[in-house]
């Protein structure tokens, strides 16, 4: 007996002397993903040695009667307000006519479809059709999904709006498939499709992987700093269109980063445009087709936003990728700047995110 004492007294020593290591941010347990809001593939998509086990925190939607719920805002609808622990809601194969909300007060959320074509989330709402008092609903209620909550994630969905294609020069014809507000969203294997501000991507950091994004004019906007890695961005414009539009304020520091995407389609369109003074969009290791507009850049009208936008390219491919006839105030990006937006440090995935 004394000499076990003796060996547990010497190994609380050395304990002391030297403390163990904490595993740094990339090992990632299980429980740390709970415990301290790290979201991992395990939140965005179905793991049959846990999930089916977990009925309290699945749901099931389906447009017969296999589910619960037949309608997607049903079952988000059933969830309890400030949740505490991942939800996954399955939306079986189907075309859903509904107007979909997740609001602020649920976090934790995740949207599992049965893939891209097959569940699909559509409505036909633009900014100049009206709510129930008459009122116009503008760009942002035009959505016909929104994302308000935080921590959320969707693979396998296609989100649509199909309201009618807006005509040269008309006004009020935003029309948003998805439109996302609360931080830390992830989305994995999905589309947007529409035509005028199809993806507004609003606030917070966002990851897009392997997303396929359609539209015409500006149909990825918005005032977030997200990163879009393996996209396909694919112009249906039938004339002249853009692919981003971003908005920023001073010292806000947002953005659009396009890392290994291809950009094909339909149309002349500009690889973005300055909706704001202090617009930032970067193209990295990205394919174009011959369907940009040789200038690449555009600033709405405002020749004070050429000083202060950050608009480049970086090792870009393809017939669309010549630089002859690019704007002037192009930023020329060395290597050591293209690494900051080719990174996922660009959203702080060391905060949030473990993918």
């Amino acid at each position: 007996m004394g000499k076990v004492v003796a060996w547990a007294m010497f190994i609380i020593l050395l304990l002391q002397i030297y403390p163990t290591t904490v595993a740094p941010n990339y090992m990632i347990s299980k429980d740390d993903v709970t415990a301290r809001k790290y979201m991992s593939y395990h939140d965005c998509y179905f793991d049959p040695l846990d999930d089916s086990n977990d009925d309290g925190n699945n749901i099931d939607v389906a447009q017969d009667d296999t589910a619960l719920y037949t309608t997607v805002q049903d079952a988000i609808d059933s969830i309890p307000e400030e949740n505490s622990r991942r939800v996954k809601i399955f939306i079986r194969a189907g075309k859903y006519r509904e107007k979909v909300k997740v609001p602020w007060n649920k976090p934790f959320i995740s949207f599992i479809g049965d893939g891209i074509g097959k569940t699909i989330l559509s409505w036909n709402d633009n900014a100049s059709s009206k709510d129930s008092d008459g009122n116009l609903l503008g760009t942002s209620s035009s959505a016909s999904t929104t994302i308000e909550s935080v921590y959320f994630c969707a693979t396998g969905i296609t989100f649509e709006n199909t309201a009618p294609v807006p005509l040269p020069g008309a006004k009020d014809m935003q029309a948003v498939a998805l439109r996302v507000v609360g931080d830390k969203a992830v989305f994995i294997d999905c589309q947007m499709v529409g035509h005028q501000d199809t993806l507004y991507d609003h606030s917070g950091k966002h990851f897009f992987l392997r997303c396929f994004i359609e539209g015409s004019i500006d149909f990825i906007c918005g005032n977030a700093r997200s990163l879009y890695q393996n996209c396909i961005l694919t112009s249906n414009a039938e004339s002249w269109g853009a692919i981003a539009a971003s908005q920023s304020l001073p010292n806000m520091a947002t953005g659009f980063s396009f890392v290994e995407c291809k950009v094909r389609g339909s149309g002349n369109v500009y690889l973005g445009r300055a909706w704001s003074n202090y617009s930032t969009i970067v193209y990295s290791n990205c394919q174009f087709d011959n369907i940009i507009d040789p200038r690449g850049w555009d600033d709405m009208t405002y020749t004070s936003r050429r000083s202060t936008t950050m608009f480049g390219e970086f090792n870009c491919s393809g017939p669309g990728a010549t630089k002859t006839g690019r704007v002037s105030w192009e930023t020329n990006l060395s290597f050591e700047q293209a690494q900051l937006y080719q990174s996922r440090q660009f959203i702080d995935v060391q905060d949030w995110l473990n993918i």
